[in-house]
């Protein structure tokens, strides 16, 4: 998050949209930005601690273009569905931002980052979707997408996509 803040210059008095976020992502960070979360409605109860919040699907954000200096999606865009479905959010996202901040976890790195369990990401899908390890199915991480101005991160375990502000 203090990679987040520093590269995009972040203060108190920026817009930030949070697709698919919580109010404790923002505990991490010593500047409070203006923060709008978008969630599903499953998640109201979790929203509660939040000061501005929608239910929406980041497929179809009910936003101007550009309202917010920010977007920001953390470990979302690999759940939305299909490529297509993808595509979409990530359409959607640079829409309603004039800059944004996408991460997403790396296919490549070793332990699947939702459940921090090594190799389980690599097993056959038949494998993947029985029992427990069910959560798996339809997983696309590294979703294919681009945008002007963008800027591609590869880190051992995320790869984050930005686009500058300007």
């Amino acid at each position: 998050m203090q990679r987040f803040a520093r590269e995009l210059e972040i203060t108190a008095d920026t817009s930030v949209l949070d697709v698919g976020g919580t109010p404790e992502t923002w505990d991490m960070l010593t500047v409070r930005p203006r923060v709008t979360l978008l969630n599903t409605p499953r998640t109201k109860a979790e929203l509660a601690g939040a000061a501005w919040w929608v239910a929406g699907d980041g497929r179809a954000l009910p936003f101007r273009d550009f309202a917010f200096d920010v977007v920001f999606s953390n470990s979302v865009i690999e759940h939305v569905g299909d490529e297509g479905s993808q595509r979409r959010f990530a359409r959607e996202l640079a829409r309603v931002g004039r800059a944004y901040w996408v991460q997403t976890p790396n296919r490549w790195f070793p332990v699947e980052q939702h459940l921090l369990t090594p190799l389980v990401h690599w097993l056959p899908t038949g494998f993947r979707n029985r029992g427990s390890a069910g959560s798996f199915r339809g997983l696309r991480c590294g979703a294919p997408w681009c945008a002007r101005r963008q800027t591609v991160a590869h880190f051992i375990s995320s790869i984050i996509w930005t686009r500058c502000g300007c």
